[in-house]
């Protein structure tokens, strides 16, 4: 009893140790365990969270350029316009000395039919003589309207082309199919047949003067290749068309550039 006592009590501790063994051994393997999972998921997550920061930088970018965009474009149509109602203006301020002009005209005429009629030789020279000079005066006239309506044609050209060079300099390369669709002042003649005839603006004037632009961002400077060439994003994505407008409104008796929806004069 006391032999079997004694060899119990001297194997106790290699048991003891032999299990501090086995549950160091267990903790070691759990630990590596924990730590090859989070070295996987750090593996999964890293690349979704770069992707999901490299794409709100982008879009970051994105909004940025789109707002410029539309600024630039506001503000270059309104220039534009502002100088053409300059114009367009300083062309129908003549119209008064083109009615100043017909009246003398017909002043003239009539004093030539009153010389006619009374047969006074100095009369009839006098009469002639005035007319002949009011005509000379309506021809001189009449050439500098066509060349104010010949500069307004040719400043509207040329506001158009300075147009979209300076909204594709504004915005870089960010840019693309950059389309200006405008057409020329539409102003009419009257009398028609007169010497010195007024101008004035055509009916639906400010649907005729409407100047619109449109574009579209370029992805390319924006997004990286991978995105872009990425099937199920690009199939689930759009570029759109972005634009923007102006034309002359009439406001009272002044008539003035104004910013305006494309919705409106499409």
């Amino acid at each position: 009893m006391d032999i079997q006592y004694y060899e119990k009590k001297k194997t106790n501790p290699i048991q003891s140790i032999s299990n501090s063994v086995f549950q160091s051994n267990k903790k070691t393997r759990s630990r590596k365990s924990e730590s090859g999972f989070l070295v996987l998921i750090l593996c999964l997550v890293t690349p979704l969270i770069a992707i999901f920061i490299l794409s709100a930088t982008k879009l970051g970018l994105l909004l940025k350029y789109k707002n410029k965009s539309e600024t630039l474009c506001r503000a270059y149509l309104y220039n534009a316009q502002h100088k053409m109602e300059k114009e367009i203006s300083h062309l129908i301020k003549m119209n008064k000395k083109a009615k100043r002009l017909r009246f003398r005209r017909k002043v003239a005429q009539t004093r030539l039919a009153l010389s006619l009629a009374s047969g006074t030789p100095l009369m009839i020279a006098q009469a002639k003589a005035y007319l002949v000079k009011i005509k000379a005066q309506q021809s001189i006239f009449r050439s500098q309207q066509l060349l104010q309506k010949k500069y307004i044609d040719s400043q509207s050209l040329r506001l158009r082309k300075k147009v979209e060079a300076l909204f594709n300099k504004g915005l870089e390369n960010y840019v693309t199919q950059v389309k200006l669709k405008a057409s020329l002042p539409s102003l009419y003649t009257s009398p028609l047949l007169s010497a010195s005839p007024d101008y004035n603006r055509s009916l639906f004037f400010a649907r005729k003067q409407f100047w619109s632009l449109s574009w579209q961002l370029n992805l390319k400077q924006i997004f990286p290749n991978f995105i872009l060439n990425n099937k199920s994003i690009i199939k689930h994505a759009s570029n759109p068309d972005y634009n923007c407008g102006a034309t002359i409104i009439q406001k009272g008796n002044q008539w003035n550039a104004q910013i305006l929806k494309m919705v409106k004069y499409i």
